[in-house]
């Protein structure tokens, strides 16, 4: 059973629910136009909104076929918010296939030339495996090499989504004073993103 903790924190959203049938629109013509970066973002942003509305059913479906659509497609640019958002969903939810899934893909990317933002969502992926297999310490380390690769790029959100999962894994280890600290800084960051919950 996954640690209690892994459910504790929930995800940080910028997707509105009135902007619904708009990503619905961006993913339909993606996909008539064959425009992977449209196709996947749409999957992503209409996965984060089910998830954010308590759809968990169409959540996981959606998040489903955007791995799959990743695996298909091996792309190494878009895919990787993607992965590393999946990789969350699935852990949150115990599905460690899932989440192992999504965390092999972003270390083929990464061995294959991957960007700081690829090393840094591998990083968080294994972070969150560490987690389904109740070990706090290691997911820590992991969640903190992800805030690290990603120094000096300016990714808010993603730096503020890492923050929240290493709160998880550090307050899982003891160091709750730590991962106050890295609550409070997403926190800030996601006001001036104007993202919730």
């Amino acid at each position: 059973m996954p640690m209690q903790v892994n459910q504790a924190a929930e995800p940080l959203y910028i997707v509105k629910p009135f902007h619904g049938k708009g990503i619905a629109h961006a993913l339909a013509f993606g996909r008539a136009s064959e425009l992977f970066p449209m196709e996947i973002h749409g999957l992503l942003g209409l996965s984060r909104l089910d998830d954010l509305e308590g759809m968990d059913a169409s959540a996981a479906q959606r998040a489903t076929e955007l791995v799959q659509r990743c695996w298909a497609k091996e792309e190494r640019h878009y895919s990787v918010q993607a992965l590393r958002w999946a990789t969350t969903f699935f852990a949150r939810r115990g599905e460690q296939a899932q989440a192992a899934a999504c965390a092999e893909l972003l270390s083929s990317m990464a061995a294959t030339g991957g960007t700081s933002e690829t090393v840094a969502a591998l990083a968080h992926a294994l972070g969150e495996i560490a987690l389904l297999e109740d070990d706090g310490e290691r997911a820590a380390g992991h969640f903190e090499r992800a805030l690290d690769a990603l120094s000096g790029l300016t990714v808010p959100h993603d730096r503020a989504e890492i923050q929240v999962r290493a709160a998880v894994a550090l307050v899982a280890t003891g160091r709750r004073d730590r991962g106050i600290e890295y609550l409070v800084s997403a926190y800030r960051a996601a006001r001036k993103l104007k993202a919730r919950p």
